[in-house]
């Protein structure tokens, strides 16, 4: 509508222009009703211009706003989601010790005597607890790292 409204305005004016040169200095009654017409127009089309732009703003503000409430409610969304993320690191620390001490007298790397006193012995296959468990540790630290620094 704003180009239709600017190729009116320059047509106006064209017509303004011409009307000018064809009636001269002293215009008669119905020249001069013409040219009072004309600029009627013309300050009509100025106006529905004026319009037109504040429209163009308001439509403009509108999308910005509507981007920022949707950009809110993502945030919101993340925000969520990085506390349940939370919850579920702060669970897993808590039972991670727990987890560890099970898992270790569960195998029979570790004996605890049946009578008096009760004494946890270990086996003499302990070690392999350890040359297992710190290189595949190492490994998956290494592999975390290298994932992080292709991102």
């Amino acid at each position: 509508m704003c180009e239709t409204v600017e190729s009116a305005m320059y047509t106006l004016q064209s017509l303004q222009s011409w009307h000018a040169s064809v009636v001269g200095t002293t215009p008669s009654k119905a020249q001069l009703f013409t040219q009072n017409a004309l600029e009627y127009r013309k300050t009509m089309f100025h106006s529905t211009q004026r319009q037109l732009s504040s429209l163009d703003k308001r439509m403009e503000n509108i999308l910005q706003l509507s981007f920022n409430c949707i950009t809110q409610k993502d945030s919101m969304v993340m925000l969520s989601e990085s506390l349940s993320m939370k919850a579920i690191a702060v669970v897993t620390l808590a039972f991670m010790p727990l987890g560890t001490v099970a898992a270790i007298f569960g195998t029979q790397l570790v004996k605890l005597d049946d009578e008096p006193p009760y004494r946890a012995r270990a086996s003499r296959d302990f070690w392999l607890l350890w040359i297992i468990s710190v290189p595949l540790t190492i490994c998956v630290f290494v592999m975390w790292e290298l994932q992080n620094r292709s991102e």
